[in-house]
């Protein structure tokens, strides 16, 4: 199939989409109007507040700030399997090293 027909062919999917879309808002606008209340699976919506944004002077005194505790080491450093791999091979090749000078007399 040329990529022209396949344009069109989405295109055509893509306006149908848009249609269904715009005949559910209007239809959400029209509900909106009537009362709602005796329909199953039908929740209000509401917006939530706007966050705004508050000066520095206006901010909590700095002692009343709470600090968030220090991780512990183990959170710290965390999991890491290429350095633990890492050791093991040094420790492998040092093993290896060891082995062979003892056993040199």
């Amino acid at each position: 199939m040329p990529r022209e027909a396949e344009a069109r062919e989405w295109w055509a999917d893509v306006y149908e989409v848009r249609e269904r879309i715009e005949r559910r808002r209007a239809g959400e606008s029209s509900a909106q109007q009537r009362p709602v209340a005796g329909r199953r699976g039908v929740r209000e919506v509401r917006t939530a507040p706007r966050l705004s944004v508050v000066p520095h002077e206006h901010r909590r005194d700095a002692g009343d700030r709470r600090r968030r505790p220090r991780p512990r080491p183990s959170e710290r450093i965390g999991p890491r399997p290429d350095r633990i791999a890492a050791w093991a091979v040094a420790l492998g090749l040092l093993m290896l090293v060891l082995a062979i000078l003892s056993s040199a007399h």
